[in-house]
This record gives C-alpha cells, structure tokens and sequence, in this order.
C-alpha cells in the first residue's frame, strides 16, 4: 500500500536517495544533504504552526510503500507563492521515480492520506 505523509528528520537518507536518482535539471529536489535537511524543517515548523492565513509556509510529502517502508516519491507545495516576491510557480512536484501521481489538489491540512 501506498501511503502519502509529511516527510521527517528521519527521512532525510531516502530523500536524498531520490534526489540522486532524479533526472538532471529538477531543481526543486536538491542533491545537498544541507538543503533537504532545510526543506524537511521548513516543512515540519509549517505543520506544527496555527495557520490562519496562508504565508510562507512549505509543505513536503513523501509517498511511502508501507509494505516495505521506502520512500517512493515526494512532493512539495508552497502555501502562497510570491508572498514576499512573485515566483514562475506555486506547486513544484518534485521527484516519483516509480510511481505515475499527478498532485491536482491543493491540501489544506493533510497529515497522511492512503492511496
């Protein structure tokens, strides 16, 4: 079964496992143990906030084989692009190696959905 949460600390070493097997050119998913690390905590300080209008929070999702406990693919959203300075796009979909998944729905507040 597939599940989709919000990433962790703890998921860093898979996250960075994906990051080396995405294609050259997706830049969304850095090969930097240092940059995941600050998207992960990013994403975990957005989830714990009281959110009563939507700022600079980013949220990063994993999409989990639970029958195996590998991460499969993640994806990041930005709570409200060009906040602070416009950017080309709000939702970046970042790297899903084995799985075909189109995000067409923006979450409001999703801690794990099973697919």
């Amino acid at each position: 079964m597939l599940m989709l949460r919000l990433g962790r600390t703890a998921d860093l070493p898979q996250i960075e496992r994906l990051a080396a097997a995405s294609p050259v050119g997706v830049t969304a998913l850095p090969a930097s143990r240092e940059r995941l690390a600050n998207i992960l905590a990013a994403s975990e300080a957005s989830m714990a906030e009281e959110v009563t209008f939507s700022g600079e929070e980013r949220y990063f999702f994993v999409l989990e084989d639970t029958a195996t406990a590998t991460l499969v693919g993640c994806s990041g959203i930005i709570a409200a692009s060009g906040f602070r300075s416009p950017i080309p796009s709000a939702m970046k979909c970042l790297c899903m190696p084995r799985v075909s998944w189109a995000c067409t729905t923006v979450f409001t507040c999703c801690r794990s959905v099973t697919i």
